[in-house]
């Protein structure tokens, strides 16, 4: 690899993009998934609290044995894209459950699939894909000028992540829950209606036969 080798602006925009996409789930973990746990599945914001704490301690040890496995990758597409490639749609898939889950579990059976779906998101899945991804900057030159260029790229591109994340969200959430509203709205005033026209029918009918009787 030649030491003074340049990168084009294109690859440095697509390293940085890599980080703005795992922001996006980082982001929603962080700004809303104890929320989603206490307020939307009702559980109980010590227990919740608790399994992220103590799934953090889970996650510092899969830090240091993604890169062990990092270290001893050896393939033709080098040693961090292979783990990109494979745990990208199985850290979407899992994201999804983390944020799903099922009403009809409570107690226990509801805790062990919170800690389950988290741990497997950023312990696992996160982990396996942000690890190699961090090592890719120097796998991708020897220039510490580009090196340096490829981190604020990344750092400029994972606060638009952020952003991303506390802005649209918030907005999606607002517009889906009034259009819920007035979905809602439409339902009732439509049987409202329907049972408004036949109420009076059946109570006429009910004062007829009491009054024959």
């Amino acid at each position: 690899m030649d030491p003074n080798a340049r990168l084009s602006f294109l690859e440095r925009f697509a390293y940085g993009i890599g980080d703005y996409a795992g922001n996006l789930v980082y982001s929603a973990i962080s700004a809303f998934l104890l929320v989603y746990y206490t307020n939307v599945v009702g559980a109980n914001a010590g227990t919740a609290a608790s399994i992220i704490a103590f799934s953090k301690i889970l996650d510092g040890i899969s830090d240091l044995v993604m890169g062990y496995i990092v270290d001893h990758t050896h393939s033709k597409y080098g040693k961090a894209r292979p783990w990109i490639a494979r745990l990208c749609v199985p850290l979407a898939v899992s994201t999804v459950l983390m944020f799903s889950v099922p009403a009809g579990i409570t107690g226990t059976v509801r805790i062990v699939y919170m800690f389950l779906t988290y741990n497997l998101v950023s312990t696992i899945f996160y982990t396996g894909i942000n690890v190699p991804y961090a090592t890719m900057n120097s796998l991708m030159t020897l220039n510490r000028y580009e090196r340096g260029l490829l981190g604020n790229f990344r750092m400029l591109l994972a606060t638009a992540g952020t952003m991303t994340i506390n802005t649209v969200v918030m907005k999606m959430t607002g517009f889906l829950y009034k259009e819920n509203h007035a979905i809602v709205a439409w339902f009732h005033k439509s049987f409202s209606g329907v049972f408004r026209n036949k109420t009076p029918n059946v109570y006429n009918k009910n004062v007829t036969c009491q009054l024959r009787k």
